[in-house]
């Protein structure tokens, strides 16, 4: 099998990458990202599909900077919707299978607070989440053989994300925590496993796909600090408002993973567990 990984830099195209070296070996990979292949470039993407033997697209690229969102939304809407589309007529042109990486951030907020499924109301509030949703339309505009993956809350041991943040921080100042949003970390490992599964399938559609369970901000940190055992860290409760960031979220964006759960007859771990695996991958190497 042929595989086209678009945004391989990222934390999540490292995770796959990874995955994919460990219990894929006969898998042809081609790692890409924005110095070798511009997907908001149509004829630049054409001409790859021309030269390779793609069988299925993963794609992970994204501009997914929420605030820098707001601050660039054309940049946003270039990468997050119109490639999006681009990707998906060369996928149904070839009769190719493409896995999109999308985010609870399309989901309205309804003030029930009862976990999303994947019909539940779509209303972003924020440029990333209408962006992720316009592309969202756009692949299903496109070509029947997509599967959609929303996703939160990610962490892993690849690139900057609010695990390592907190793992290696220092314990000279207090970390200050969100205490009224909630929402489902994913593991990018669980996810690169999850991503490998539904790719060998012909199950098409809509998925939420995270780590089993949901916690908010400040509980996430706690845990992540127990796990590490970093005792001396202090940790101060903040509400969502006081940050005054420039992108509005979503306080409550707990999704419902039991579709994915069902197609695949597997049930992902617990996000606490998660954290315990990637507490100790980096406790063994520092080097990601």
């Amino acid at each position: 099998m042929n595989i086209l990984l678009t945004g391989a830099n990222g934390m999540l195209g490292k995770s796959i990458e990874y995955w994919i070296f460990k219990n894929f070996p006969n898998v042809k990979l081609y790692s890409t990202d924005i110095k070798n292949l511009d997907i908001t470039n149509y004829e630049q993407l054409s001409i790859f599909f021309d030269n390779h033997p793609i069988d299925i697209v993963i794609n992970c690229a994204a501009y997914a900077n929420v605030d820098g969102c707001e601050q660039n939304p054309e940049i946003a809407y270039s990468v997050n919707a119109a490639a999006v589309g681009y990707l998906a007529k060369l996928t149904e042109k070839y009769s190719k299978k493409i896995c999109h990486i999308s985010t609870d951030y399309v989901y309205a907020q309804i003030g029930e607070n009862m976990p999303f499924t994947e019909e539940s109301k779509l209303e972003p509030l924020s440029i990333y989440g209408k962006s992720k949703l316009l592309g969202e339309k756009k692949l299903m505009e496109n070509t029947d053989k997509y599967f959609i993956l929303r996703t939160s809350w990610m962490f892993g041991f690849f690139g900057e994300n609010f695990l390592k943040w907190i793992y290696y921080s220092s314990s000279d100042k207090p970390l200050r925590l969100i205490v009224d949003s909630f929402g489902n970390p994913t593991y990018s490992i669980t996810l690169s496993e999850i991503i490998m599964k539904i790719i060998f399938t012909e199950n098409y559609g809509i998925y939420n796909a995270s780590n089993f369970g949901y916690t908010n901000w400040y509980d996430f940190g706690k845990y992540i600090l127990s796990s590490a055992g970093l005792t001396n860290h202090k940790i101060e409760k903040v509400q969502s408002a006081e940050l005054k960031r420039p992108a509005q979220r979503p306080n409550y964006s707990v999704m419902n993973i039991n579709k994915i759960i069902k197609t695949l007859n597997y049930t992902p771990p617990s996000w606490q567990e998660a954290v315990d695996s990637c507490v100790k991958i980096l406790k063994q190497k520092n080097e990601f």
